[in-house]
């Protein structure tokens, strides 16, 4: 075996693969097939994004990613959403029911529209994923080609801002790096196994582009995503195996060395801020809060606001000078105040048990949930589209049944058949 196939990345080319496929499906399953305008435009959405944001070193993609890709999901479900399959009505109505509990509560307090939107932004993802169930995405090769271009558009653009602006930038393809590393990740977890050569160079230059970027919960994520890398790895030379572990304990080295560089420039630690005032904030809790949370949508204390003026951005939409559970960052913080941990449950546990019902792979479904909950435990995690995309499409790519595959690749199937197809032509 070569060494070059020895690698993390097997297949020597962009090679069919369980879950991926660009084949033709039976007239029985168009329904089930997510239109090809949503497919196209998710890429689109992407690369322009990706490309377009470039030439600006030192900020973001001049398009507004964000609200693209909520535009992209919230199409995709109404485009759907009327073909739901009936086994998914339960999970639909549970979801249906705590968002209109939390509507009322919130028309009932007045708090602004906006805020309230943007605290509980993560039924609509989950509805997302509801809807992804059962489904099929077809278009396979455009998926992993759009995952290649845009971890080589951001590493160009992370280099050329190093190079130009100086080492104190944290360069964003489409958003903050603590955001775009998870989608990146997340994207490369789900075509891992059509990545075919690029497997090993697109997981090294996501390494380096979060070394460079400096980004926490971003090199948490990488070490997640080498972990998965390489359980897919079915290489049986002992020594290629010892170098795989080696990298894993170099890759695990890149958060220390991202900690340790994060310290020297900062006597404090924001996270820990936000978690002293959420402390502070259900100081007087008792069962019934912790498990349901506060009415929604408590505003914090003054005291608690004051503490985290620095945020102001994050305070109130209608300028009252408020600020809600959204100030505290982490997921896993605004959930446990606006919904106790019955709301942690439903978030973690619908997306959990809707990729065991679409029968995602276990190794997939655990890198994608570590992705998640690591992110939630820094920034808004399932709150945002740049975590919930990915378990999205690994959702929607599981369709085809699973072949077996040699160590480079190819399909045992189809070399059995090219054999025979070989012995015919010698024998006649």
């Amino acid at each position: 075996m070569s060494t070059a196939n020895a690698s993390i990345g097997a297949p020597s080319r962009f090679s069919s693969a369980p879950g991926l496929s660009d084949s033709p499906k039976p007239a029985s399953d168009d329904k089930k097939v997510v239109p090809a305008f949503l497919q196209v435009a998710l890429c689109v959405i992407l690369l322009v994004g990706g490309i377009a944001s470039v030439p600006f070193l030192g900020s973001y993609s001049p398009l507004p990613m964000t609200a693209l890709l909520d535009a992209w999901v919230v199409v995709f479900a109404v485009t759907l959403l009327p073909r739901l399959s009936k086994g998914n009505f339960g999970v639909l109505a549970v979801l249906a029911v705590y968002g209109f509990t939390r509507i009322f509560f919130v028309v009932a307090s007045e708090a602004p529209v906006v805020d309230a939107l943007q605290a509980y932004k993560w039924i609509l993802y989950l509805l997302l994923l509801v809807v992804a169930v059962d489904r099929k995405w077809t278009k396979s090769n455009l998926l992993v080609r759009t995952t290649i271009v845009l971890i080589g558009l951001a590493l160009l653009k992370s280099l050329a801002t190093r190079l130009i602006l100086g080492a104190g930038e944290r360069p964003g393809l489409f958003t903050e790096n603590n955001y775009e590393i998870a989608l990146f990740a997340g994207l490369i977890a789900v075509v891992y196994s059509r990545l075919g050569r690029y497997r090993l160079l697109v997981v090294l230059a996501l390494a380096g582009l979060t070394l460079l970027a400096g980004s926490r919960s971003g090199s948490v994520a990488v070490v997640g995503l080498v972990v998965y890398a390489l359980s897919q790895s079915r290489v049986r030379d002992s020594f290629i195996r010892y170098l795989g572990v080696l990298s894993l304990f170099l890759m695990a080295a890149i958060p220390v060395i991202i900690f340790q560089s994060r310290a020297a420039v900062s006597t404090s630690i924001d996270r820990l801020n936000f978690l002293e005032v959420f402390f502070n904030e259900v100081s007087e809790w008792g069962p019934l809060e912790w498990i349901f949370g506060s009415t929604p949508i408590t505003p914090l204390s003054d005291a608690a606001c004051q503490h985290l003026s620095y945020y102001q951005l994050l305070f109130a939409s209608d300028g009252s000078g408020q600020c809600y559970s959204v100030i505290l960052h982490a997921f896993i913080l605004r959930v446990l105040f606006d919904a106790g941990i019955f709301g942690l449950l439903l978030a973690f546990g619908v997306a959990f048990y809707l990729m065991r019902k679409a029968r995602v792979r276990t190794a997939l479904l655990v890198c994608l949930m570590f992705i998640a909950v690591t992110n939630s435990l820094s920034v808004s995690g399932l709150n945002n589209a740049y975590v919930a995309l990915p378990i999205a499409l690994a959702i929607l790519t599981v369709a085809m049944p699973n072949r077996s595959r040699n160590e480079d690749g190819t399909d045992q199937k189809d070399m059995l058949n090219q054999g025979r197809s070989l012995k015919k032509r010698a024998n006649a």
